[in-house]
């Protein structure tokens, strides 16, 4: 029942921990190339279980809330708006922390904070049957 334990391949391949590792990935690209050319918005096109790992990375959570709620899940065509805090640390690697998000289509959503988000999530796992 654990996502990240799955294995393919003889044991060799594992998908979801493969897919978190190139959700955080993507973002450190991204969010660097986007300072570093002076972008303000960028639009970023992912499905299903990327997309969920990058929202999950992005709102701070582990690949331990992967599939545990649908309230982060990703949607084929679901589009997803972050608002970021930078971190500026001097470091060469940008990555810093969503303060808020939503979701605007097919239906725009309240904003959420990163933390209440956060929180809810840890509760949702905590409340869970085993």
């Amino acid at each position: 029942n654990d996502p990240k334990k799955l294995r393919l391949n003889n044991g060799k391949f594992a998908p979801v921990v493969d897919c978190w590792e190139r959700g955080v990935n993507n973002w450190k690209t991204i969010r660097s190339d986007a300072q570093s050319n002076n972008h303000d918005v960028v639009y970023i096109m992912a499905h299903g279980a990327i997309g969920q790992c990058m929202i999950l990375s992005a709102l701070g959570m582990s690949i331990d809330m992967y599939g545990k709620s649908r309230k982060f899940s990703f949607d084929n065509c679901e589009c997803f708006e972050i608002e970021w805090e930078d971190e500026d640390d001097g470091a060469e690697e940008v990555v810093g922390r969503a303060r808020r998000w939503r979701r605007v289509h097919p239906k725009v959503t309240e904003w959420q904070m990163v933390d209440a988000s956060r929180n809810m999530a840890e509760g949702a796992l905590l409340s869970c049957p085993p």
